[in-house]
């Protein structure tokens, strides 16, 4: 099973190529109202790097948000694209739960933000417990200071 996995909806631009499970390329860049320019850059690169080609993908894998609109519709138009015009499965997954998936490496509670607008974010919080994933908050738009309210001390903070 060979997938193309993308976000666009923060200022994290997030292109990963994934075969039979394993990540084979990830590219994680850091920009701002720049990732219309990137993006199909990155994909290409990462087909390049691994000699495949767009049409040997099996699904596409897409954050759907929340995040900045402008943001969202550039990776999801390009993951709508692709699917559409190879005929192969799309699938939408939470940004937050995808930015922060590599993350889950050992039991703890994590709380997770992306910045919104001023002194905003979007947020969730779970707690990893023998490989399970458990939602203590679901996401939420709330005030920067509300959310270092709910966090405890011993929280990874991932934003």
């Amino acid at each position: 099973m060979k997938e193309l996995v993308l976000d666009t909806s923060s200022q994290i631009l997030f292109v990963n190529i994934v075969i039979d499970g394993i990540v084979k390329y990830s590219i994680i860049s850091e920009g701002k109202n720049n990732h219309s320019d990137n993006l199909l850059k990155f994909i290409e690169d990462g087909f390049k790097e691994l000699d495949l080609n767009i049409r040997d993908m099996d699904r596409i894998v897409c954050g759907y948000g929340p995040g900045m609109y402008t943001g969202l519709r550039v990776s999801l138009t390009v993951a709508k694209m692709f699917a559409w015009t190879l005929n192969i499965p799309l699938y939408v997954i939470s940004s937050l739960d995808l930015l922060s998936s590599g993350y889950f490496k050992e039991d703890n509670v994590y709380s997770i933000m992306i910045k919104a607008k001023k002194d905003y974010s979007y947020t969730k919080r779970i707690k990893v417990l023998n490989n399970e994933i458990i939602v203590l908050k679901e996401e939420e738009f709330m005030n920067n200071d509300e959310f270092m309210n709910f966090v405890s001390d011993g929280d990874i903070i991932i934003d």
